[in-house]
């Protein structure tokens, strides 16, 4: 909430008997974080009952390798801690196969890691690199299109640092952020900086944070935390397109695991902070006694980079197929047999990521015309772009657009998810469910065919500005040239004219 006003109301004192500046501010800071109705109804709403837990089941990352960064992949896998060398050997062949071929959606599992002294049941390679919070580590390769080729990463973190329950069932108090006072008047920012000041009528301004507010933040900071430890981990395991760009705009997938309380049920305001409560994009079976999926979007309280898999446990037990009856089966297991089971959702929604970021790009680079003046860095850049994003921006998009033209082609291992907001909202029984599989590749479709056209339209531009800056300049040094021509002339005839 943002705050103003006159710091003292009704009539003034005398000077000497203001209080001062500090005081005041103190006095202010006092109030707006003092406990009140709202404060505790806020609590109240957004309080997870102590019998109900929330989960961080797994966070899965992605990293795409494309025509412009796929050998640093094939090196990258000669020192991945990984033994026999001939399996390693064996794992290049297939994805070498995988990009001459015409299909998608294949993948190989191939290994579980995890850090020595771990206390993991199963077969996994030890690996010293393994973040401290992560239990396990399970990897995939995956064949997006022929010319994408995914490496997966679950991460499933140990039972503490995966658990928010701690979090959404703490109270907070309101905080009081970014006080600022000034004074009108002559020097009026250096004299607020006076703490003893007794001015007459300082004006204020704050910003209060509600607990719904904190509660978010602290949420967000400790998955910030885990998502650059299990980044860090990926770097090592090959820099590809998203490990090339800032950490925030990285994308990830959050699959949670509830007990006691219903993801985006009739208590979605205990699951505010963890963005389990609404979205714009949310997708499960009619009955809903399954698991949800939420896409991220510019008008959801997601960010677009980020999609969310959640169920209950005992809903995620039915998914994997396990026995219901013992309701004990670890978190660890029940991630493992889900990733494997929805391969093709994870690799499709890496895909349309990996669209957004060169849409992303190439209006950046599209934009940057208008900043910069110089024709050789335009050009420079351009050439650059041309051999690494533009050439992977055709080649990517002309691919999605094959593979997507024809519905029989498309997403057959995807399960048959309806749009819940059109199932809440509409009254109207003719009008067909909007499915997961159809909305997706009707959005990577379209996204294909944008990104072709705007990368086309920016080369276009790029090299018409590029040209045309480059023709300005040539006129100019043609000028100045001519100028330079000019008074040599004019030199040497003074010249002639003083020696004759």
């Amino acid at each position: 909430m943002q705050g103003s006003g006159p710091l003292r109301e009704g009539s003034i004192p005398s000077w000497w008997q203001r209080t001062t500046l500090a005081e005041e501010r103190k006095r202010l800071v006092a109030e707006a974080a003092r406990p009140d109705q709202f404060v505790e109804s806020e609590n109240d709403r957004t309080r997870l009952a102590e019998d109900e837990t929330v989960r961080l089941g797994a966070l899965i990352l992605a990293e795409a390798f494309t025509p412009a960064s796929i050998q640093r992949l094939y090196g990258a896998i000669d020192s991945w801690p990984v033994n026999p060398p001939a399996y390693k050997n064996d794992l290049k062949r297939k994805i070498a196969n995988w990009r001459s071929s015409s299909g998608y959606g294949a993948w190989q599992s191939v290994t579980t890691f995890t850090k020595p002294g771990n206390r993991f049941i199963g077969s996994a390679v030890k690996d010293s690199n393994v973040p401290d919070p992560i239990e396990a580590v399970h990897l995939f390769a995956m064949m997006a299109s022929p010319s994408v080729t995914l490496i997966v990463a679950v991460f499933i973190p140990h039972d503490s640092d995966g658990d928010f329950s701690p979090i959404l069932s703490k109270d907070f108090p309101n905080e009081v952020r970014n006080v600022r006072i000034r004074l009108p008047g002559p020097m009026g920012t250096v004299r607020a900086k006076n703490p003893w000041s007794r001015a007459k009528n300082p004006y204020y301004s704050m910003h209060v944070a509600y607990p719904s507010i904190l509660k978010r933040e602290a949420v967000d900071t400790k998955i910030a935390y885990l998502e650059a430890h299990c980044w860090e981990w990926m770097s090592g395991m090959g820099v590809g397109r998203f490990g090339s760009i800032p950490l925030d705009d990285r994308p990830s997938m959050r699959l949670f695991v509830t007990e006691g309380i219903e993801p985006f049920g009739d208590r979605r305001h205990a699951l505010q902070a963890v963005d389990l409560d609404y979205s714009t994009q949310l997708w499960s079976y009619e009955s809903r006694n399954d698991y949800y999926f939420a896409l991220g979007d510019s008008y959801g309280p997601q960010e677009r980079r980020v999609a969310v898999i959640a169920a209950t446990r005992d809903n995620l037990n039915s998914v994997t197929g396990a026995d219901r009856s013992a309701g004990q089966a670890s978190i660890l297991g029940l991630v493992d047999a889900f990733s494997r089971n929805h391969t093709e959702l994870i690799g499709v929604w890496a895909l349309a990521q990996l669209l957004d970021r060169y849409r992303h790009e190439i209006s950046s680079i599209r934009d940057s015309i208008t900043q910069d003046r110089s024709s050789i860095r335009t050009a420079r850049r351009l050439n650059e772009f041309l051999w690494t994003d533009g050439n992977d921006t055709t080649i990517i998009a002309k691919d999605v657009a094959r593979l997507t033209a024809k519905d029989s082609y498309f997403g057959h291992r995807i399960d048959p998810l309806i749009d819940v907001n059109q199932l809440q909202h509409s009254s109207d029984a003719e009008v067909p469910p909007k499915y997961l599989r159809q909305e997706l590749r009707e959005q990577l479709n379209k996204s294909a065919s944008d990104l072709v056209d705007e990368s086309d339209a920016a080369i276009r531009s790029i090299s018409s500005s590029s040209q045309l800056l480059q023709s300005i300049s040539d006129t100019n040094l043609q000028r100045m040239i001519l100028a330079f021509t000019i008074c040599a002339v004019v030199i040497a005839l003074v010249a002639l004219f003083v020696s004759g």
